[in-house]
């Protein structure tokens, strides 16, 4: 805020406008704010004045802590100027969450809708990060490069986060010395706690501590993720109706306690509201709070799970597409499980659900033998959690992975990793593990790419040599001997290296677009040249395609420049030696192809800077001059060049010649100047000149006062004064010339903007009158390419009261609306006025639609004689009826229509009408398709153009028809496919045909046969190309696959199995199938409800009430009395089985708790409670404690009865057994 307030005063210099700046954060009554708002001497002066005044009001969020009906005050005190808010800016600043609900609807009623815009801090960029480390003396790349690694980008985007994480690297000069867990983990303790230093000082900081608000941030994370919400309503019930099954209702989380720092509390309204006032939440527009990152909520889920216990079966019943677990799998022991993996799930094809991915992650990071269910069924997930540096593990994860690469189970495309992270499946026998897919010709492309991948980012230089006889292996494909050489060049020590050169160097039959021969270059000059001055001379004077670019630009160009940086004589000598040569205009050509300024400087260092030895350089100490100077060299440069391109070589001496004579340093300083503004020096010398320039003389008279005149003329009885007033409104005060003439809407007119509110009020009165008096409409120009400036007057007007006075259109006599129908409909329009325009037709198309019909008719003829589109039809959105439909049916019908425009009329029909109309359509389309196909190319036309109508909005009827065209008339099928694929190449978004599984997939059969895959253009060189028929069939037949895999059914993965059948010569289809099942997954997944999910953990949870340690979730017993005779209608057997597996310990010691429901008893003194229920027919515990350190607890006296019960109960069990063995 107070930067805003600096920028907003710096700009208000020389005008008459003040600020009126307040902290109202220690405001703690209404007088004062009212004292030092409402009457202080600054909003006084503006009551009586005429300028405007900028009032910020920051910290509203602490007031509110003391005067909770601060959002009321300020909107009523507010409403009593609301005749001079349009000279009042307000700018407010307070959190989130706690934005009072009544304050944005009052504003936005006092100020106008679009007069109110509210903001949010961004995220910290890349150079914020930047500043933030130099600041604490820290290598900012070193810092980025652990953070990226480490994935802690969501950490440092954040200030309060990204100082913890400074502080940490500042304390071990690394993050290598916390586990990510360990981060994310203090991390988002730091985000819960209360970082403003004024809340602090005051004592404002909340009701609950970081710990409690961490679990409950945890909880809000849990119910968001499993219940697949984007935010927390932070409002009613009717607030979030309509969205309710995308938000969270602040009550669905006020379920049970928590426990934090070994203390009991409730889960209230309150406790939820105050988290979502913390940095880890942000807004999602008006009422609904969201998670500042996504990464929190799925990090924090899976923390709730971890601190709740959640078993193998629960990850299981929650994670995977399966019905509820056997109960045989059930009843067996949790850690045989883990050890049998192949147990672990019930179906080994199930995958986890691709929505829980992350926080499955980082379950697998907290919980190992979670670790080992993802391990069997997900091993690329595992790469997005924290593996444990244990080579076993590492070992486990690469033989799964690659295990899966070769079973077609993970499709690369689909994973979002980072590829540095293979970095941490770095172990002592990765090498052994990869080498057989690195040499073995036979395994699938994708495994052997994942290895060759591994071995790059693990730096195994123990695979150099393989992966040299991959890269200079003819018969591999030029995708995997790319990696390879990727991977060498990084890898790779000098010998092997150099092995590349004849690959870089000579010419490769197998290599057609010279992409393998671009990577060899990049290799050969990644950390060092190794290439010679010869060499790399002629590589440069050869025709060099799109592929070098890369290499060029960002490898060459930049390594050559530091190096003749450093040496100039380097540089120097490589002109002087091959400067001469035939070879070396190609040379420049290439360099200024793909880096225009390091070519240009050298033709410049060649041709012109020798020029300059006759010239008297001293002007050039001068900065402006030299910088014009430079523009020049650089001018004349491009020139050169220019003619290097025609290989005009003999024009070379006339263009120096030319720049001997511009290089004036006089010339360039009275006759250049405006050729240069756009140089930075240039610039400031332009700002100089204006500077002493005389000023233009203003306008006499002002704008305003032509506005006033005009409205005085208009209220005289001079109705002609309105459109003469329109013209007056487009002035500014330094204008010379009228403009904007076309804009309909007067409001963004200067002369509106600078209006006062009681001229505005005038002006819309003028509007008013005009519209209603105003009998004499000239519409001759209708048509015609002409416009008649009265006429258009009168369509702003109508638009006018349409914004700012709609109540005013609610009076005008229809008589009045069939005068000024055909005026409204031919006003020539643009996109930004586009949505008011539409409710103006509409509304004179339901007061005169005789009117505007005819018009329509006009204005079509016009469009169709002028071009091949009918825009005006756009205009009607609002408007169809059976009236408009059978008009433009009508008018489609006519032959005189174009067959493209014809197209444009029926396809709006077709998307608009009623069902009747578009049925009518449909019939008309039908008959002209089922036509003979003409030869006349007009009426052909209409057949292609009725088909890809029929195609693109078809029935199942006309489905049928058009299948038939396909498969019987080939010729004509791909004259209407090339037609389709033209339409929807000209839309950006996805295409969505009306097509079930199995038509989609002959559509793409059919596609595949006609345009088969290796017919398609060839454009991996990077050359710069237009997309003609054939690029947009290809790119139609690959997004009705698309299409086919994103539709998440059975049927459609089983479509794909039958394409992938039909052609087996394509194994890349194969990745369709595993994108196929991924969307089942994704869209068969059926989410809990908000409640349902607490439930669920807290039900699942084997220990109750639990509270080792700090932040130690819980789950409470919801009542006593249940509990206590829950414990005494236990059947004796239990009791037996307790005494019999010596699970009751009294020996003082501590509470032994794991998530493995193998839990040993204590009854004794520490301040817990711990308790499991006990069930038929299984070994329980019975944990008794003291509640000292739980005063939220039940009472003492309640929890002694029931201990005093529990004992009596033992000692009873044991005299009946002693008596049992007496009497035997």
């Amino acid at each position: 805020m107070k930067e805003e307030e600096e920028k907003v005063t710096a700009e208000l210099n020389n005008t008459d406008d003040e600020i009126l700046s307040l902290d109202i954060g220690f405001f703690s009554k209404e007088d004062t704010l009212k004292k030092e708002l409402f009457e202080s001497p600054q909003f006084t002066k503006w009551q009586s004045g005429s300028h405007r005044l900028h009032i910020f009001l920051d910290s509203l969020d602490e007031c509110l802590l003391r005067i909770q009906t601060l959002a009321r005050i300020l909107v009523y005190e507010l409403k009593k100027y609301k005749e001079h808010v349009e000279r009042l800016t307000l700018r407010i600043a307070c959190r989130t969450a706690v934005l009072p609900s009544g304050l944005e609807p009052g504003l936005k009623e006092l100020f106008g809708k679009d007069s109110l815009g509210i903001y949010q801090l961004v995220p910290l960029r890349r150079q914020d990060v930047v500043k933030a480390a130099e600041a604490n003396e820290i290598d900012p790349d070193t810092f980025l490069e652990e953070v990226y690694k480490k994935n802690l980008v969501p950490l440092a985007i954040k200030p309060i986060t990204l100082n913890f994480l400074l502080n940490n690297w500042r304390r071990y000069q690394s993050l290598e010395n916390n586990s990510i867990y360990e981060l994310y983990l203090d991390g988002c303790r730091c985000l819960c706690e209360e970082s403003n230093s004024s809340r602090c000082d005051s004592g404002a900081i909340g009701d609950f501590n970081r710990n409690q608000r961490l679990i409950i941030a945890a909880r809000i994370a849990a119910v968001t993720i499993f219940a697949n919400r984007v935010a927390v309503c932070n409002g009613t019930y009717a607030d979030c109706a309509r969205s309710k099954d995308e938000l969270v209702l602040i009550e669905n989380l006020c379920i049970g306690e928590e426990v934090a720092n070994s203390n009991n509390f409730d889960i209230s309204e309150p406790a939820i509201k105050e988290v979502l006032d913390t940095g880890l939440f942000s807004s999602r527009g008006e009422k609904r709070i969201g998670w500042s990152h996504q990464t929190y909520a799925e990090f924090l889920a899976a923390w709730y799970l971890k601190e709740h216990n959640v078993s193998v079966s629960f990850f299981q019943r929650r994670f995977y597409l399966s019905e509820d677990e056997d109960p045989e799998q059930l009843s067996k022991d949790p850690e045989q499980l883990s050890k049998d993996p192949e147990q672990l799930s019930k179906d080994p094809e199930d995958k986890l659900i691709p929505q829980l991915h992350e926080t499955a992650a980082w379950l697998a990071t907290m919980i190992p033998e979670i670790r080992e269910v993802i391990l069997s069924t997900d091993p690329d997930v595992l790469l997005h959690s924290d593996i444990p540096p244990e080579p076993s593990v590492q070992e486990a994860v690469v033989s799964n992975l690659l295990r899966q690469y070769e079973q077609g189970k993970i499709n690369q495309k689909l994973i979002n990793y980072h590829l540095y992270e293979y970095e941490k499946l770095k172990h002592p026998k990765l090498a052994e593990q990869l080498r057989p897919y690195i040499v073995d010709a036979t395994k699938p492309i994708e495994a052997r790419y994942t290895a060759i991948t591994m071995a790059h980012f693990c730096q195994l230089k123990e695979l150099q040599n393989e992966l040299v006889t991959l890269a200079t292996d003819s018969a591999e494909t030029i995708e995997l001997r790319i990696s390879a050489v990727q991977a060498i060049g990084e890898i790779g020590d000098k010998n092997s290296i150099l092995k590349l050169k004849p690959l870089a160097l000579n010419p490769l039959l197998e290599d057609e677009q010279d992409r393998l021969k671009g990577y060899c270059l990049q290799a050969l000059c990644n950390k060092r040249i190794y290439l010679t001055d010869d060499e790399l001379f002629d590589f440069l004077a050869i025709p060099i395609s799109n592929c070098y670019r890369v290499f060029i630009s960002y490898t060459l160009v930049p390594m050559l420049k530091e190096k003749w940086l450093r040496q100039p004589r380097l540089k120097a000598d490589f002109i002087k030696k091959y400067s001469n040569s035939d070879k070396f205009l190609n040379v420049l050509i290439n360099l200024g192809k793909f880096d225009s300024d390091f070519g240009l400087d050298i033709i410049g260092d060649i041709y012109l800077k020798p020029r300059l030895a006759d010239h008297d350089q001293d002007w050039m100490r001068d900065e402006v001059l030299r910088s014009r100077w430079e523009k020049l060299h650089k001018h004349f440069a491009q020139r050169i060049y220019d003619t290097f391109e025609l290989n005009n070589t003999a024009s070379i001496d006339r263009t120096i010649e030319w720049y001997y004579k511009f290089a004036n340093p006089k010339w360039l300083s009275e006759q250049f100047s405006s050729y240069f503004n756009y140089s930075e020096q240039g610039q400031q010398a332009s700002k100089k000149a204006r500077n002493h320039r005389p000023q233009q003389n203003l306008l006499a008279p002002s704008p305003r006062e032509r506005v006033i005149f005009r409205l005085n003329e208009l209220e005289d009885g001079n109705l002609s004064a309105w459109w003469q007033l329109n013209m007056e409104m487009t002035l500014k005060p330094d204008s010379r010339h009228y403009s904007n003439e076309f804009e309909p809407d007067l409001t963004k007119l200067p002369g509106w903007k600078e209006a006062d509110e009681p001229t505005r009020t005038r002006i819309i009165q003028g509007a008013k009158n005009y519209i209603i008096n105003q009998k004499d409409i000239n519409t001759d120009w209708i048509g015609k390419n002409k416009v008649n400036r009265p006429a258009l007057a009168g369509c702003r007007a109508f638009l006018l009261l349409l914004n700012k006075a709609p109540q005013i259109l609610e009076t005008i006599p229809s008589e009045t609306w069939r005068i000024w129908a055909p005026v409204i409909i031919a006003f020539p329009l643009g996109s930004e006025n586009y949505n008011s325009c539409l409710e103006l037709v509409k509304i004179v198309y339901s007061k005169a639609p005789d009117q505007v019909i005819e018009t329509l008719d006009i204005l079509i003829d016009k469009e169709n004689e002028q071009s091949d589109y009918i825009f005006i039809i756009r205009l009607f959105e609002k408007c169809w009826d059976d009236y408009l439909s059978d008009f433009i049916l009508k008018k489609a019908k006519n032959q005189s229509i174009k067959p493209q425009c014809m197209g444009h009329l029926l396809e709006e029909l077709l998307k608009h009408g009623s069902d009747e109309a578009r049925e009518k359509a449909r019939e008309y389309l039908q008959t002209l398709s089922s036509l003979p196909l003409p030869l006349n190319k007009d009426e052909r036309d209409r057949v292609i153009i009725a088909l890809t109508l029929l195609f693109d909005y078809h029935t199942a009827d006309s489905w049928s028809s058009i299948w038939s065209i396909l498969e019987q008339e080939p010729n004509l099928g791909r004259e209407l496919i090339e037609s389709v694929a033209k339409r929807n190449f000209s839309f950006s978004s996805e295409l969505n045909l009306n097509l079930n599984e199995k038509q989609l997939a002959d559509l793409y059969i059919w596609l595949v046969r006609q345009y088969p895959y290796h017919e398609d253009p060839d454009y991996s060189n990077g050359e710069v190309h237009v997309l003609g028929p054939r690029d947009r069939v290809a790119r139609l037949r690959d997004d009705i696959l698309r299409q086919l895999k994103n539709i998440g059914t059975p049927d459609a993965c089983e479509q794909v199995e039958r394409i992938i059948g039909e052609f087996t010569e394509l194994p890349s289809l194969k990745t369709s199938l595993i994108s196929a099942k991924e969307s089942m997954r994704r869209k068969s997944w059926k989410a809990l409800q908000p409640e349902e999910v607490i439930d669920e953990i807290l039900d699942h949870d084997p220990i109750v009430i639990k509270t080792v340690g700090d932040n130690q979730a819980t789950s409470n017993i919801d009542n006593i009395d249940n509990w206590y005779n829950e414990c005494y209608v236990t059947r004796i057997e239990n009791i037996n089985n307790m005494v019999e597996n010596n699970t009751i310990n009294t020996d003082g010691g501590d509470v032994i708790t794991n998530s493995n429901n193998n839990n040993s008893g204590s009854v004794n003194n520490s301040k817990t409670i711990t308790t499991n229920k006990i069930e038929n027919g299984k070994g329980n515990t019975i944990n008794v404690a003291d509640s000292k350190s739980n005063p939220n607890s039940v009472s003492i006296w309640v929890k002694t009865g029931v201990i005093i019960g529990c004992l009596s109960l033992l000692v009873a069990v044991s005299v009946l057994l002693l008596g049992n063995g007496l009497l035997k």
